[in-house]
């Protein structure tokens, strides 16, 4: 930092003082959003559309449409951004760049400035790097949009020409930046307006807006005609480059001949990447082709396709710059790894590799359209982006792109060590380090991941792992159908992955976080959460939506919502420890029907050892297995008695253990009739209450059930809002986590 920074300080340090109040405002509308009904809260995108029609700014609107979709995020996901994160949304919207640290969660982040600009109808890309993660966030993200009334499109590489027009005129569209450009130069070689598919260029978020907009800035973007059909000399030129002898160099010295220093036919210069004829290769060539002087004018063309045929066999290699499948040649992407279909090498160099590997030699083909990506991104009236590594480049994103760099404080202060670089002699030295590491983490149990730069290095360090005896995956181009499950895998514990840096930069081991999970059997309505009961972590959405019904009246069969969200975020915030959540759901039960005579206690001891077998067979290790216990309002309807409610509980509760459970932790009653049978439901409580206190292995996490009524968060006698089961959710994960904490291990 410059000594005028130390005394000023510098534009994100400026930027952030500015930004901050306005995150508060976004923060004090909180509690009004949480007490409004699901309609309401979607009744306030038409209500935003309007205030933008009567002459508001996006500007004068953001603290509120914050405020709506951060709500959303969590109604729909079980997700609510964080301040740093709100910040992270506002940057994005002011036309900056947010550099964020790995799993601050961008992907979040920009769903609130996705939404602001979003209302003006004008479309908004969400630019990603691959269609894998293009596709996901659609997905994923797209039920929060979806949910406040907007329509989400999606563009990769399968999407046809038909469906991209109606994804395109979507209020937000999500891409690779691939797509986008290949669009906007086929939009203008159409003759009819009415067949563009693009509607304009209003506003962009780039993620990893660093690998896109520099790393990539010059990588032509090029639609090609067809040209005349010369696969007989292709052919011809290849066969004569076979008979040829290579020499390798790392930089050829233009002060000196090339025949001094190198001892074959032709030359390849590894640093520039060329190949050069050599004086004894040039003779051969006029032999083989019969010319009495192959630098004659006449002779051009014959040494165009010379020339290609030997770059074809000594610059460029199989499974590093290209693979070949299904009798094709498909581009490997240099700057992520990732097949480049549809996309050929010009010049004549993809006929004269088709021609090298034996395969249909395509006819040549001229250039029709072009443009960079530089030139195609500062088309966009508005462009924003995320990455985690942007300062490197501050200088040239703000000439280019006149982008300024914000830096997005973490939530929490960071864990993670990032050890300086170790420089290495040789190639095998780096090599040998690298497998020694992954040996040793391997040992512990953690994952790793091993990041290279081509399919060749990936493959390279996968032999040296196979010599070790160490399973892993690799995920390149050549494993490409099989991303989806590679990345799936690639955080469980041992999990060994090499990979190029298709799936983005790196791979996300989103599926168990570093470490051993939690098992938590969930019983009672209050954890029905997942309409496959058998499924596993994570746990997404609650059985249909998230009912806040106001006028207090429940109806038969109506959904209630769940705390399952809730509870299950907040421990994770709380321990860094996963869960793996299983629903032993049972709505309006009584403890009576949790004995062996009855299969809710059956069906959830298969439950549980089927949990089991799938954590071995994945090799899984549980930490520990923990019952969340919220029943017993039915009971005080019922008129059980404390007594036999405590005696069936603990029979229900032994039998539970003898299968793996160590502990319960007990959520109290709140069900009122406002009637003299109140008191059957305080026996009830009463009775949970008094075996907890006498037992070291039940716990009481959450009491505030007992609270809804006078706080009007209840429907009626029985049920909540989902306010209030987000509410005991988190209390009884916040205990539930002092507990496991204080008595760790």
């Amino acid at each position: 930092m410059s000594f005028m920074e130390k005394l000023f300080g510098n534009f994100s340090d400026k930027e952030l003082k500015r930004i901050k109040p306005i995150a508060n405002k976004v923060l004090e509308l909180e509690p009004e959003m949480q007490k409004l009904t699901d309609e309401e809260l979607q009744a306030k995108t038409p209500y935003l559309k309007e205030k933008l029609k009567n002459g508001a700014s996006l500007d004068d609107i953001l603290p509120e449409a914050f405020a709506v979709c951060r709500e959303a995020d969590w109604r729909v996901l079980g997700l609510k951004p964080y301040p740093v994160q709100i910040i992270g949304g506002i940057v994005l919207h002011r036309s900056c760049i947010a550099e964020m640290q790995t799993g601050e969660g961008k992907t979040l982040v920009a769903t609130m400035p996705v939404y602001l600009n979003a209302l003006t109808g004008e479309g908004v890309h969400v630019v990603t790097v691959n269609d894998y993660l293009a596709k996901r966030d659609s997905e994923w993200m797209g039920k929060v949009y979806r949910f406040l009334g907007l329509t989400v499109g999606l563009v990769i590489h399968d999407v046809q020409p038909q469906d991209r027009r109606k994804a395109y005129l979507a209020d937000v569209t999500y891409g690779t930046n691939n797509e986008f450009g290949f669009d906007y130069l086929r939009d203008n070689m159409v003759v009819y307006k009415a067949s563009m598919v693009q509607r304009g260029h209003a506003y962009a978020i780039v993620d990893e807006v660093d690998s896109i907009l520099i790393d990539e800035a010059r990588t032509p973007l090029i639609i090609s005609g067809k040209g005349e059909d010369s696969s007989v000399m292709y052919k011809r030129a290849d066969d004569f480059a076979k008979t040829l002898k290579k020499s390798v160099i790392v930089e050829l010295d233009d002060k000196v001949e090339a025949d001094e220093q190198v001892d074959g036919d032709y030359v390849v210069d590894e640093k520039h990447k060329t190949c050069t004829l050599t004086e004894s290769g040039v003779k051969k060539a006029e032999a083989w082709f019969n010319v009495e002087n192959l630098a004659d004018a006449d002779n051009m063309t014959l040494r165009h396709y010379i020339d290609g045929a030997i770059k074809a066999r000594g610059v460029m290699h199989r499974d590093t710059d290209y693979i070949v499948k299904d009798g094709e040649v498909i581009i490997v992407d240099e700057f992520t790894g990732r097949l480049m279909y549809g996309r050929r090498f010009n010049d004549g160099l993809h006929q004269a590799i088709e021609a090298k590997e034996g395969v249909t030699v395509a006819a040549e083909s001229k250039t029709l359209a072009s443009i960079t990506f530089q030139n195609y991104f500062r088309m966009y009236k508005k462009l924003g982006g995320m990455t985690g590594t942007a300062s490197t480049e501050a200088d040239e994103f703000s000439e280019i792109y006149g982008l300024q760099i914000v830096s997005i404080p973490t939530n929490k202060p960071r864990a993670r060590k990032d050890l300086p670089d170790s420089v290495y002699k040789t190639i095998n030295g780096k090599y040998n380090a690298v497998i020694e590491q992954v040996a040793e983490c391997h040992a512990k149990g953690q994952p790793v991941l091993v990041g290279t730069v081509s399919v060749e290095k990936s493959e390279a360090l996968s032999k040296l792992l196979k010599k070790r005896g160490i399973e892993h995956n690799v995920l390149n181009a050549k494993q490409h159908e099989r991303e989806a499950e590679i990345v799936a895998q690639a955080g469980k514990q041992g999990a060994v992955t090499i990979a190029t840096n298709m799936a983005g930069r790196g791979i996300a081991c989103t599926q168990f976080p570093e470490g051993a999970p939690d098992l938590i059997s969930g019983a009672g309505a209050e954890f029905r959460a997942i309409s496959d009961p058998t499924r596993l972590y994570p746990i997404e959405e609650p059985f249909g939506a998230l009912e806040n019904n106001p006028t207090g009246i429940f109806e038969p069969g109506m959904k209630t919502g769940s705390l399952v969200t809730s509870f299950v975020n907040t421990y994770f915030q709380k321990t860094g420890v996963p869960i793996l959540g299983l629903s032993s759901s049972k709505g309006g039960s009584v403890i009576a029907n949790w004995q062996d005579h009855d299969d809710y206690l059956t069906d959830t001891i298969t439950r549980l050892k089927s949990a089991q077998t799938f954590c071995e067979q994945h090799n899984i290790t549980l930490r520990h297995q923990y019952l969340l216990w919220c029943q017993g309002e039915s009971d005080g309807d019922h008129h059980t008695s404390a007594d036999e409610y405590t005696k069936q509980f603990m029979q229900m509760y032994e039998k539970l253990k003898a299968v793996g459970i160590e502990h319960c932790f007990l959520i109290g009653i709140g069900a009122y009739n406002g009637t003299a049978d109140d008191i059957c439901y305080d026996e009830i409580r009463n009775a949970q209450y008094s075996f907890a206190e006498h037992r070291k292995d039940i716990t009481v996490v959450s009491r505030l059930f007992e609270t809804m009524k006078a706080r009007g968060l209840m429907k009626d006698s029985f049920h909540y809002y989902q306010a209030g089961y987000n509410e005991v959710g988190k209390d009884a994960a916040q205990n539930t986590a002092k507990y496991v904490l204080t008595t760790a291990e």
